[in-house]
C-alpha cells in the first residue's frame, strides 16, 4: 500500500469545502498556525489496521485520519463558524460515502 496518495486525495477532498483558508496534512498545534491561516482544516494521520486477508487479493486496509479544525476567533462568533464549517466538513463526507 502506498499511503501518500491516499492521504493526498483525502486532503485534496476537503480542500474543496468551502470556508477554510488553509488544508493541510501538516498536523500543528493551535498555537503554531497564523491567524491568517484560520480556519484551517489539519489532517492528522491516526492509525491502520488490516481489515481482511483475501485469497490471491491484496490486503484490505482502514486508515483512520482525525480532522483538526482551528479557528482564531472569540466568544459566539467563533461558536457560529465552527458550527458552519463541522456541518460541511460533515456534508463533504456524507457526499463521499454516497
Amino acid at each position: 500500500m502506498i499511503r501518500r496518495p491516499i492521504y493526498e486525495a483525502i486532503a485534496a477532498h476537503f480542500a474543496a469545502v468551502p470556508g477554510f483558508a488553509t488544508v493541510t496534512r501538516d498536523p500543528k498545534h493551535w498555537k503554531d498556525v497564523a491567524p491568517e491561516n484560520c480556519p484551517a482544516l489539519l489532517l492528522r494521520p491516526e492509525g491502520e489496521e488490516q481489515q481482511e486477508v483475501r485469497k490471491g487479493l491484496p490486503p484490505r486496509w482502514a486508515l483512520s485520519v482525525s480532522l483538526l479544525v482551528y479557528v482564531r476567533q472569540g466568544g459566539e462568533e467563533a461558536a457560529d463558524t465552527i458550527s458552519d464549517l463541522l456541518d460541511a466538513v460533515e456534508a463533504a463526507q456524507v457526499a463521499e460515502d454516497q
